[in-house]
């Protein structure tokens, strides 16, 4: 199993080939069918996690970059893997495709997210079936906050892009970060974008039905509501690093400043 810590952004545009836009919805879904079958507990290939026997959620991948590359598509040079594992690993896709965003959120693990951004859309159908409003509630907020960690003054601040700038456009920031030599490209992934996240949408067409399998798929390990509970301390948490992020980088300007001053 591999651990996904980061987000990867750039991936050979091949792999775009599995997609139900590319294949076709019921090719697609034939083809995940088929994997299904060969195994009675089938799972993520990535991560390990279980899929629903349904397919809702799941994805389609190419095992290599050889098989990628080959002109037929073969059974045996793909994978399921989760949905949202697989946008996590094809951003550049996954922005194309509007799938989610990109958000600053450096204190967490790529898994950990998806994990948490699960558990609230699990909770918030589950409680919108019990109507209970309050759980209901906090998992919207939650799903807010996270959302606003892709806020366009918070993104360029922290991808240390020019003040100037008005908005944040993911997908020409990744098209800049493509056309750098490499040697720059690797020292600008080191110091800025190795704090990105994505963040899956889980409001696409689709979605409801996913997370209502995903519920049986995991059997709720965990309580929806004591997930919701202990968020409200993992926010506060995100919340102080994020102030402290931008006071470090106030101070900063302020010393750039005074000595860009005292040099005049």
């Amino acid at each position: 199993m591999i651990d996904l810590t980061h987000p990867r952004l750039f991936t050979p545009l091949s792999a775009a080939k599995l997609l139900p836009s590319r294949l076709g919805e019921r090719s697609h879904a034939s083809l995940i069918e088929r994997l299904l079958k060969q195994s009675s507990s089938p799972r993520c290939a990535v991560t390990g996690m279980p899929l629903p026997m349904s397919g809702g959620g799941v994805a389609v991948e190419f095992t290599s970059t050889k098989a990628a590359q080959a002109n037929k598509i073969r059974l045996g040079d793909l994978q399921l893997v989760d949905e949202w594992v697989f946008w996590s690993r094809h951003v550049e896709i996954a922005l194309n495709e509007e799938q989610g965003s990109l958000i600053f959120m450096p204190w967490v693990s790529q898994i950990e997210l998806l994990t948490l951004a699960r558990m609230l859309h699990i909770g918030r159908q589950l409680a919108e079936e019990k109507g209970w409003g309050m759980m209901k509630e906090t998992a919207n907020l939650h799903l807010e906050k996270l959302t606003l960690l892709g806020d366009d003054s918070l993104m360029i601040n922290a991808l240390g892009l020019p003040d100037e700038l008005e908005s944040w456009e993911p997908e020409e920031w990744l098209s800049a970060i493509r056309d750098l030599p490499m040697r720059d490209r690797k020292t600008y992934m080191q110091k800025f974008g190795q704090h990105v996240r994505f963040l899956p949408s889980g409001t696409t067409e689709g979605s409801e039905q996913t997370i209502r399998e995903w519920r049986h798929a995991y059997e709720l390990n965990g309580d929806p509501q004591e997930t919701l509970s202990a968020s409200e301390a993992f926010y506060k948490d995100v919340m102080v690093k994020l102030k402290a992020y931008e006071r470090d980088l106030e101070n900063q300007r302020n010393t750039q400043v005074a000595e860009s001053g005292s040099s005049a």
